[in-house]
């Protein structure tokens, strides 16, 4: 079943052709039934506070169910706040939910790509568009979109954000190393917490960045379109510099771009990208400046290039590949 058809089905805006064509896949098999089940649970947790204080959301999904057990589901689903055009590689939703004394603790939502996949793309309930490259999560609360709009990264997102003078859009990484403040404008941050590494490419707009060193210390940075600026958490050092953003972003086109890269920088963004382990062998192999384009190639193919071009040979060890020199 199309996506883009159950979810027009789910907002009552399905044709009388697609109506039947919806019903009929439901009768075909139980786990059709559940799919439908989990896209309308994931509806009625996407909402602001305020919308479920107006909302039961177990009551309507409950109600969702009681109307598919009679084979008679009946367009009961209201507009939705955030649709992606891929959402049914959606993995996890993370709801906390407590009421206490009337209150209404707030609902924490996972956006998460599908391992492997790239530019997977989701709708936040502003309007604004995220884009998810591979192994990513972005966190943000049911309070979003109220005094502000924060969400909490790991992994890589191109963000085009809905212009907001009074709520700005707040990026944080979980250790909360580094946060990026914007009102509007279109930017790729590269986050993983697993990694030292950090970059922040601006497309449009400006940025205003601020880092955090693991004595407290703060450095902030202004960002200009086309600037990127890489940070080493590890070291504490930061470079801000001039670059084609197209290159940047060339993951969401499944490439790869390298121009006068360090092997180095090389093999970390390999690794993102394959999701594999390298191992530079060598202190030579450090200062070597790799320059290389690729476009939905696999893994061997770029290594037989470096041999090629630069003479780097490679070799899987255990659990990582090995790059080194004869």
């Amino acid at each position: 079943m199309n996506s883009e058809t159950l979810l027009r089905y789910i907002r009552e805006i399905a044709s009388p052709e697609e109506i039947k064509q919806v019903e009929s896949w439901l009768l075909e098999d139980k786990e059709n039934e559940q799919t439908l089940l989990t896209l309308s649970k994931i509806y009625f947790m996407q909402r602001t506070e305020e919308r479920i204080k107006k909302r039961d959301i177990n009551a309507a999904y409950e109600k969702t169910q009681k109307q598919i057990r009679r084979n008679s589901i009946k367009r009961t689903l209201q507009r939705s706040v955030g649709i992606a055009a891929s959402f049914l590689v959606l993995l996890g939703i993370s709801t906390f939910l407590y009421l206490n004394n009337q209150q209404i603790e707030p609902i924490l939502y996972t956006l998460q790509s599908k391992d492997n996949q790239r530019c997977t793309t989701f709708l936040l309930p502003d309007s604004t568009v995220v884009h998810l490259n591979a192994n990513t999560s972005l966190i943000y609360t049911s309070e979003y979109g109220q005094a502000d709009r924060k969400v909490i990264l790991d992994g890589e997102v191109f963000f085009e954000v809905k212009a907001d003078k009074e709520k700005p859009f707040l990026v944080n990484t979980p250790d909360n190393r580094m946060t990026i403040e914007v009102l509007g404008t279109s930017f790729n941050v590269q986050a993983y917490a697993n990694d030292n590494i950090a970059q922040t490419t601006l497309v449009t707009g400006s940025i205003h960045m601020q880092l955090s060193d693991t004595q407290g210390r703060k450095e902030d940075r202004i960002l200009t379109p086309s600037d990127r600026v890489t940070i080493n958490f590890a070291t504490g050092e930061s470079i801000q510099e001039h670059i084609n953003t197209n290159d940047a972003l060339a993951w969401m086109k499944n490439s790869l771009v390298f121009k006068n890269t360090p092997l180095v920088e090389v093999a970390r963004q390999l690794s993102i990208f394959y999701d594999v382990e390298f191992e530079l062998r060598g202190e030579s192999l450090k200062e070597y400046l790799f320059t290389g384009s690729f476009e939905n190639k696999s893994l061997s193919t770029v290594l037989d290039y470096m041999k090629i071009s630069s003479g780097i040979e490679s070799n899987i060890e255990e659990t990582s590949i090995v790059l080194y020199t004869k």
